[in-house]
């Protein structure tokens, strides 16, 4: 009886994850293809150049940051599902790693800010596809 009740519970879950998963999927895919047209008329050929370099080291970064946490926590969440507590401590633990990893690019990204000498301006606008990245 009580799994009759905890099942359309999961079902509407599932449901919901994979709606906020596409639309954050179609957001990823749409927003450069509106923005692109828009930054590369006002960058003009030499801007263009520029962003494509600073665009290139940021994603070092940015990966960096990222380190694969998102496959691995899903994979060893899937394992220990059925215990709320071991997944409550895989959570947190994985979460602190990320936030390490985190603070250890920003900091390497912001010593690569101090030494650059042409593009400094146009790193510092990309903190924001940094963060954005590793949120």
């Amino acid at each position: 009886m009580e799994e009759a009740v905890n099942k359309p519970k999961k079902e509407a879950s599932i449901k919901k994850n994979y709606i906020f998963n596409s639309t954050h999927v179609l957001i990823s895919i749409l927003v450069p293809m509106f923005t692109a047209p828009y930054v590369y008329r006002i960058l003009m050929p030499d801007g263009i150049g520029i962003k494509s370099y600073v665009a290139a080291n940021v994603s070092y970064f940015t990966l960096f940051g990222m380190l694969g946490i998102a496959g691995y926590g899903q994979r060893e969440a899937a394992i220990v599902r059925d215990d709320k507590k071991k997944v409550s401590e895989l959570f947190w633990e994985l979460q602190l790693f990320h936030t390490m990893a985190v603070l250890v690019s920003l900091i390497a990204y912001f010593i690569l800010i101090i030494f650059s000498k042409d593009d400094k301006f146009y790193y510092i606008l990309s903190l924001i596809s940094i963060m954005a990245g590793m949120a």
